[in-house]
């Protein structure tokens, strides 16, 4: 492969370990990412997760891409509302689902930030806020649709991790009475 100047470090603070990574890809571009661990151990975790995650970037698209690196979950939902719904009759659906969902991630919560764990906890708050089966299943094919749109026209390393979550069953059977022999 490509060889890259990473630097990544740990630096014990009072009470926790915080973690600085520091990569430039080939046109010299940089980006940055620090978190701050509780342990040592957790510390290396996420440095180990996210310089793999920074090379599989680099793999997949030879660069990074500013727009991946600081794009929150607002922001990612509205521009695929505004690029793939728009031509849709479910965009105003779809629209008006957004603040929703950036209300449960948190206000600036970044896009490439989401996992697997993110949409069962998604799940969970919209089924304990009353919210019907068919509209879950509404909010996580908004999910799923920006998903699928980040990583095949905006290029961003993504997976769609809205695959395999246990949605709820939408229950629209209609129960039929019959009357004298009708049923034969």
């Amino acid at each position: 492969g490509e060889a890259l100047a990473t630097r990544a470090k740990v630096k014990q603070l009072e009470t926790a370990f915080e973690v600085q990574i520091s990569v430039k890809d080939k046109n010299g571009a940089i980006i940055k990412r620090q978190s701050t661990h509780s342990t040592l151990i957790e510390a290396q975790k996420w440095m180990d997760d996210e310089e793999a995650s920074i090379q599989d970037q680099l793999k997949s698209s030879g660069e990074f891409t500013r727009a991946y690196e600081v794009m929150t979950v607002k922001e990612a939902l509205t521009k695929c509302c505004n690029e793939y719904y728009v031509t849709t009759r479910s965009y105003d659906d779809a629209f008006s689902r957004i603040d929703t969902i950036s209300d449960i991630f948190g206000e600036g919560r970044l896009f490439r930030t989401l996992n697997k764990a993110d949409m069962k906890n998604l799940r969970d708050k919209l089924e304990a806020a009353k919210y019907s089966p068919s509209s879950i299943r509404n909010f996580f094919a908004i999910m799923s649709r920006t998903f699928q749109w980040a990583a095949g026209e905006w290029l961003f390393p993504v997976d769609n991790y809205t695959k395999f979550i246990k949605l709820p069953k939408v229950q629209n059977a209609k129960n039929r009475n019959f009357k004298g022999d009708e049923r034969e």
